[in-house]
């Protein structure tokens, strides 16, 4: 095997360090849109490159044009009684929280959000977590939402509950944030672009002297001026970029800086970056409508509706409990499950999305069967089932 020579060591760093810069870390709970080539596709098609019980890494576009948005949905459930550490519906398929059982479900009354601490990326009361967020700041816009909502009167206090799980729907706050990333990086997607075909494509063809007239050794001090000076406009349009998207984030701002001052890879890859914490939290439905084609959102949101009206739930936990042996969480859990209903119904309804054909029970495709799992529309040949993929719900029979 001949031995690399500098320059293709060099290469060879440089597109491990574009593709580590590529890779976006997805919290459990959380959902990834990616775009490919500059499109956008719905998370239903999501596939994993590896993952585990906290995350997951997802598949990327490799165009420096190219970004991931990352969103998750509310991870506790509010109700005019107070918060219920856990949420009963998935986001996509298994995506839902991870949590480790009844035990660690925490109940908090509204008369008690001034405890709750915001530690890390976790929202904690009495040193319990009563939540985990992707981010710190997410975890401080939630305890901010809750100490707002808690704030107000009691008889008004249902009113900003029902307000704040609309607004998990609300495409037009997030049509303006992405409005203002794609704004904010035009011109950074332009440079960026440039700056990876002139170091890969031409780079490379400059080097194996397939470029006559611009392959000798004269010319490499011209190559390497635009180089540096597409690097360092990039650098420069970050940090601009970011500044514009997150005025008050000075600190991430500093640190994307430097690390693309030094690393031509994090800067090819800056819209990116720029793309990661925008939206924070809202439900992955409503930025798949903003982002997305009409046709897999109205399949995603009749899917959801399904997990709204047939809930999973937890490993290991039977399906007759209702989740949870508290009636007063099992009141909060319901409760906001049905606001959440509601407020999917009404987004669809804005869109021209007709939920009812994901609710009627499935056409029968096997003459043998008996039975079906109202949540995923599986089949069963034996009455008195159970599904197993979904949690053990208990099956319905056809009539």
């Amino acid at each position: 095997m001949p031995a690399l020579s500098d320059v293709a060591w060099i290469y060879v760093i440089l597109t491990g360090l574009y593709v580590f810069e590529s890779l976006a870390w997805v919290s459990s709970g959380a959902v990834a849109i990616r775009s490919y080539f500059g499109r956008f596709r719905c998370p239903t098609r999501t596939h994993r490159l590896l993952g585990n019980d906290a995350g997951y890494l997802p598949t990327f576009g490799v165009a420096p044009v190219d970004a991931t948005l990352i969103v998750e949905a509310c991870p506790i459930s509010v109700a005019p009684e107070g918060i219920y550490g856990y949420v009963a519906t998935s986001l996509v398929g298994v995506d839902a929280g991870v949590d480790s059982g009844p035990a660690s479900w925490l109940y908090c009354p509204w008369d008690r959000i001034g405890e709750v601490k915001v530690v890390d990326r976790e929202l904690r009361l009495e040193g319990k977590m009563l939540c985990r967020l992707s981010t710190t700041e997410t975890a401080r816009s939630l305890a901010g939402t809750l100490a707002d909502i808690a704030g107000q009167p009691e008889q008004d206090r249902e009113a900003a509950i029902s307000r704040f799980v609309t607004s998990q729907f609300d495409t037009q706050s997030i049509q303006s944030r992405v409005d203002a990333w794609r704004a904010a990086t035009r011109r950074l997607r332009f440079v960026s672009l440039m700056l990876f075909f002139w170091i890969f494509p031409v780079g490379i063809a400059r080097y194996q002297g397939w470029l006559p007239g611009f392959s000798d050794v004269e010319t490499i001090a011209v190559y390497l001026v635009i180089v540096l000076s597409l690097w360092w406009l990039c650098v420069g349009l970050l940090f601009f970029g970011h500044r514009r998207l997150y005025p008050g984030d000075r600190l991430q701002r500093w640190k994307l800086f430097l690390t693309s001052l030094v690393s031509p890879a994090a800067a090819m890859r800056s819209s990116d970056h720029l793309a990661r914490r925008l939206i924070g939290i809202s439900h992955p439905v409503a930025l798949a409508a903003v982002v997305c084609g009409d046709e897999e959102v109205c399949r995603w949101a009749g899917r959801l509706a399904r997990d709204m009206s047939f809930p999973k739930p937890p490993q290991g936990v039977p399906a007759e409990s209702q989740y949870v042996t508290d009636e007063l969480a099992q009141r909060i859990v319901r409760e906001y499950r049905q606001q959440s209903y509601q407020a999917l119904a009404m987004f669809s309804q804005e869109r021209g999305f007709d939920l009812e054909p994901f609710l009627v029970p499935p056409t029968r495709e096997d003459p043998h069967t008996v039975s079906y799992c109202p949540r995923c529309h599986q089949e069963f040949s034996v009455a008195g089932s159970r599904c197993g993929q979904c949690g053990d719900l208990a099956t319905v029979e056809y009539h």
